[in-house]
């Protein structure tokens, strides 16, 4: 389990709920302790943007410890200075509660915590070997195209959990701002019609329209 330190000023419990809901280990605090080494995640949850910035400065000047801020009622200018501090990702409150789960997942995946190169992803029929980038449906190899095996690799991943359209912008297209564009449903497209149906004839991948995608988990 991995343990997530939650920063928190906002006088809810909500955002550790959450998180624990997911699987997380989480400890909230009100403020920054003076040692953030110990945890695999810092989740700063703040509602003024100035104390948001003074803690991401205070973390970096400590630990390369993974690092979110989540401040509501932004701007551009806000998210973009954080990130230029060292966060490694911003959230915009209020945010689903299956965004949050996929952005904290996506941030320790990124930092190599989440999974070893040798770990091999099952989801009933389908094995995805990630060191040597083969895919195999009920024993047979599956003729997959480097961004079809990066996007069924990042939602194996999160089995089961939302994959934001901004998380496979950014890990699977390499770019760091979101655009709304068509590549992502072409991609996702070509990789349903190769991975075809379940046994139980549902589909694999389920859309969450105008947020991201769902691997369903296991077959009925």
């Amino acid at each position: 389990m991995y343990s997530l330190l939650l920063v928190s000023d906002c006088g809810t419990d909500e955002i550790a709920t959450v998180l624990q809901s997911s699987g997380f280990g989480v400890v909230k605090e009100v403020s920054l302790p003076s040692d953030v080494n110990q945890y695999d995640l810092v989740l700063l949850d703040t509602a003024n943007p100035s104390t948001c910035m003074d803690q991401v400065r205070n973390v970096r000047n400590q630990s390369s410890v993974p690092l979110i801020a989540m401040v509501g009622s932004v701007g551009v200018t806000e998210c973009v200075v954080a990130l230029e501090m060292g966060a490694d990702d911003f959230v915009h409150k209020p945010v689903a509660d299956l965004e949050l789960a996929a952005r904290v997942k996506s941030v320790l995946r990124r930092a190599g915590t989440r999974l070893d190169p040798q770990t091999v992803l099952v989801a009933g029929d389908i094995e995805l070997q990630p060191d040597s980038r083969v895919v195999k449906q009920a024993g047979d190899t599956l003729h997959l195209t480097g961004i079809e095996f990066d996007l069924l690799r990042i939602l194996l991943q999160s089995l089961g959990t939302l994959v934001t359209r901004e998380v496979i912008s950014r890990e699977v297209f390499q770019r760091r701002t979101y655009q709304c564009n068509r590549s992502i449903d072409v991609h996702m497209s070509s990789l349903r019609k190769k991975l075809g149906p379940r046994r139980d004839t549902e589909t694999r991948i389920r859309t969450i329209r105008g947020y991201g995608y769902i691997y369903l988990n296991g077959e009925r």
